[in-house]
């Protein structure tokens, strides 16, 4: 099934002078987790919103967007500075454990190996969606949530963040990794650290962000609305 809009958009201009995107680099091989007790908050009504999830056969799905409160500050911020036209458009935040378990089994009935793009749960570190420090989304321009480069949870080799930064590239593609680099550009700016396998999934305040950043404590642990 086809999520987002596919180039060829509609005329989007897009900084071109933005650098390229890299692959994050791990400088902890692992990290303590001490949640901040920070509260999950409601998203809807404070940024665009295109929940993928709800339109497939997945019961147990939250009923509402939520993250934690600093992260989506960040998000709004990261928003703010985009260029006019375009938005920050959240596909995907935080997720109960049952749901994370009822996704992985969805996925590996469809499409069988999901290494690296969907956390099993299991072990002493939570999967990140479950913190609400993760986040999946995209960049909507003029409204339209956009494919950059691959559709949402395409689990292939060109989801990497910073795959279409060496090989020749046609327009269309061009685009794509120009809109690429202006998310990392607005997220980056804000603390977020992206996925090595998604170009859509961001964290901050998780064990995998503890890693890159070398911070030697997750801000983020296992979360329940409410609490």
């Amino acid at each position: 099934m086809t999520w987002l809009r596919a180039a060829p958009w509609p005329e989007t201009p897009l900084p071109t002078n933005l650098p390229p995107v890299t692959e994050p680099q791990l400088l902890l091989d692992e990290a303590e987790v001490a949640d901040m007790g920070e509260p999950l908050v409601l998203v809807e009504g404070t940024l665009p919103t295109f929940p993928v999830y709800a339109r497939m056969p997945l019961r147990s799905r939250p009923a509402d967007l939520l993250l934690r409160a600093a992260v989506l500050d960040r998000l709004v911020a990261a928003d703010a500075a985009l260029p006019d036209g375009w938005r920050l458009c959240l596909i995907d935040c935080w997720r109960s454990l049952e749901f994370q378990h009822e996704l992985v089994s969805y996925y590996v009935a469809a499409v069988g190996k999901i290494d690296g793009y969907v956390s099993v749960p299991g072990g002493a570190v939570p999967p990140p969606h479950t913190t609400g420090g993760a986040v999946d989304l995209t960049l909507a321009y003029q409204g339209i949530p956009l494919a950059l480069g691959t559709d949402f949870d395409a689990f292939t080799p060109d989801a990497a963040p910073a795959s279409l930064e060496s090989v020749q590239l046609g327009r269309e593609a061009q685009a794509a990794r120009d809109a690429r680099r202006l998310l990392a550009h607005v997220l980056g700016g804000q603390g977020f650290a992206v996925n090595p396998f998604e170009w859509w999934h961001w964290e901050h305040g998780t064990h995998f962000w503890a890693r890159v950043t070398g911070m030697p404590t997750a801000r983020y642990g296992a979360a329940v609305p409410g609490q």
